[in-house]
């Protein structure tokens, strides 16, 4: 129990996960303007990018967060308007705009990687 304590440490990574956490859990996540999503995704790519080795488990919650996002709208939404296709394409400009901003990254990251294992 002593070692889980010393070894945690908030820095400055996790304050910006919490943080892209915040953005994406507000109410005007998934609104139609391409500005307010950008500026969502730019701190979540961020948070992706900043810190490599805890990358997966950064996605999981974001993805956790961003699923629990859509799901309060879905319902808020459907019940006000009875249509969801505005939250579906606001989710699908989200992912979009993290797959461009993230991918290449790690796919230029994992191809000397995948390449060196060839040759062992």
């Amino acid at each position: 129990m002593v070692n889980l304590i010393t070894e945690f440490r908030p820095d400055l990574y996790w304050r910006l996960l919490r943080g892209s956490i915040r953005l994406v859990m507000d109410r005007r996540f998934l609104d139609t303007s391409l500005a307010r999503d950008s500026a969502t995704v730019f701190p979540a790519a961020l948070v992706l990018l900043a810190k490599p080795s805890a990358s997966p488990a950064a996605a999981g919650l974001l993805a956790v967060a961003a699923t629990a996002a859509l799901a309060c709208r879905w319902r808020e939404n459907m019940v006000a308007r009875g249509s969801g296709r505005e939250l579906l394409r606001g989710f699908v400009r989200f992912a979009g705009l993290m797959v461009i901003l993230v991918v290449p990254y790690f796919a230029l990251d994992a191809s000397p990687l995948y390449t060196l294992s060839r040759r062992l």
